[in-house]
């Protein structure tokens, strides 16, 4: 009876070891603000989210910035809607973000950074936060990174059709009639007017020739 006795003890003290185990946990993400097109600039950002049983909420951010430099190029980055200091090497894209004051601590969705990329082709990549670590005021957080999948839409070349090659042929055609017949217009006109200058000269000269006889 004492031993039935002293394993049920043990048992629900091993239950209750297991029932207390620290669940704080907290999740990055990634969203994209619109399409992806090849030869645009896209904005990223990036999410602190679902943060549970962290005391005094999320007080340090770390990671390194992943992605595809053959696909995407990164323009610009900021950190305007944070709640504390944040910084990032621009050499190898390690980002830091710690609350010195421990006042700050996000409990709930914050977004901390923004990046800029531009797409440089119809690649399929991921952007993502490789070595990801939140931690409380106690320690590490159980940390899951949303990773996000970039797929760029290639720009539609619209294609000559038989009908708009006729139209355009057509209207090279009457355009080069116009200026054919503008340049047979001048050619006459000015035929015209060498004709009439050609006639008061030889009028002129008859008018002087007939003043020499006069005096003759």
């Amino acid at each position: 009876m004492k031993v039935k006795k002293l394993l049920l003890g043990l048992s629900l003290g091993i239950l209750c070891a297991f029932t207390n185990v620290d669940a704080k946990s907290a999740e990055i993400d990634f969203a994209l603000d619109g399409e992806t097109k090849v030869g645009d600039i896209i904005n990223v950002s990036m999410n602190i989210d679902n943060v549970n049983d962290c005391s005094d909420g999320i007080v340090s951010v770390g990671g390194y910035l992943m992605y595809d430099a053959d696909s995407l190029e990164l323009v610009s980055y900021n950190t305007n809607n944070a709640p504390y200091f944040f910084t990032m090497n621009e050499d190898n894209k390690k980002l830091a973000g710690l609350d010195f004051t421990l006042e700050n601590g996000i409990n709930s969705f914050t977004n901390i950074y923004n990046f800029s990329f531009r797409v440089l082709n119809d690649n399929i990549s991921t952007i993502t936060l490789k070595d990801a670590r939140l931690t409380d005021t106690k320690g590490y957080v159980d940390t899951t990174v949303e990773s996000l999948i970039i797929s760029p839409i290639k720009k539609e070349v619209k294609p000559i059709v038989v009908e708009e090659v006729k139209n355009i042929q057509e209207e090279t055609i009457i355009a080069e009639i116009v200026n054919t017949t503008e340049e047979v217009v001048e050619t006459k006109e000015t035929n015209e007017e060498e004709t009439i200058i050609s006639q008061i000269v030889n009028a002129i000269s008859e008018i002087v020739k007939s003043i020499f006889k006069l005096f003759r």
